[in-house]
Order: structure tokens, then sequence, then C-alpha cells
């Protein structure tokens, strides 16, 4: 999720507790504010859905690909590219299965990162592939390379032993609420 994709969503989230904490005063009815006006959030999430994914278009590098978000079903995203430079998914009911097995990474350090709310998510790397990878979820398993981890608050973190000299790198970042997390 980018800067501004957080921005908003913690906006939202203040705003949305506010309402709440107001309407538990008593200081304003907030049922009726839901049942007249509820479908202009729908309009907002939409529109802000739309400009982003224009922006994200725009701006992209070479060699990578564009930012995927949904809602609903899985991401199944096998990639070939010869100069594969990262890319950013987010899911929020539905599994996320990526396959870089065929993919070379492109010259410099680039980023992965797929964020998801209710489900798994696989990352398949290609062979030799230099990474360094952050995995984190709330309520699941966690295993990347050797590592595992389960339980409530599962975090693995993993670097290639030769990471940092590498010309080819990629930074994995996985974050999911409710789901297990496989990076191999």
């Amino acid at each position: 999720m980018t800067h501004a994709g957080r921005s908003f969503l913690g906006l939202f989230l203040i705003f949305a507790g506010l309402l709440f904490l107001i309407d538990n005063l008593g200081l304003v009815d907030l049922d009726w504010l839901l049942r007249q006006w509820w479908p202009i959030l729908l309009v907002f999430v939409g529109a802000w859905l739309i400009i982003r994914r224009r922006k994200s278009g725009r701006t992209r590098a070479s060699g990578m690909v564009p930012a995927h978000s949904q809602v609903f079903g899985d991401v199944v995203m096998k990639f070939s590219e010869p100069h594969f430079a990262g890319t950013s998914i987010s899911n929020v009911f539905g599994d996320v299965d990526v396959d870089l097995r065929s993919a070379s990474l492109a010259e410099g350090e680039h980023e992965l990162t797929i964020t998801g709310v209710f489900g798994d998510v696989e990352v398949l790397l290609p062979p030799g592939a230099c990474v360094r990878v952050s995995a984190d979820t709330l309520f699941g398993e966690v295993t990347v390379a050797d590592h595992h981890r389960e339980g409530i608050g599962s975090r693995v973190m993993h670097e290639s032993p030769d990471y940092g000299v590498a010309q080819k790198k990629l930074g994995i970042r996985v974050t999911v609420v409710f789901g297990d997390i496989s990076v191999q």
C-alpha cells in the first residue's frame, strides 16, 4: 500500500471512529446518518481507487508491473519478465499467489509489496534470487526459506547471505491480517 493509501485509510478510520464515539455519547444520531448517506462512502472509495490506479500506471519504471488491487477473489500472477523490477499487490478477501520462478530480476534493488486482509499469500522465487524478506501476519503461519513461525503476531525476517553486494536484489514485504504466508 502506498503512502497515500495508508494516509487515506488512516484518516478514514479516525473519522469513522470519531463518528461512532459521538454516536455512543448520544451527541449525534449516527443510525439516521448511516441509513441516509452510506452510499456516498462507496462513491468516494471507488473514485479514490480509480485515481490511484491511474497514477500508479503513469509513474512505473521500466520492468515494473503496475500495482494490482482487488477486494474479492484470488490474485494469481505469474511473471516471466526478463527484467522484473517489482510491483505492489493488495487484496481484501482471497489468496495471493505470485510466481517469479520464470522471471529474472532487473539490475538494482526493487520492491515487491503484498498486503492482504483475509487469505493466504504464496511467493515462489526465481532460483538463486537475492532477497530481503519481511513477512508479518496477525493470525496465521509464516514460512520464509527455512524459517517458520506460527501463532498470533507471527513475523519472519530473512536476508540472503550475499544481499548486500548483489547487483540484482528484491525486497519483499508481505503483510496479512488473517492468513498464512509462504515465501520459497
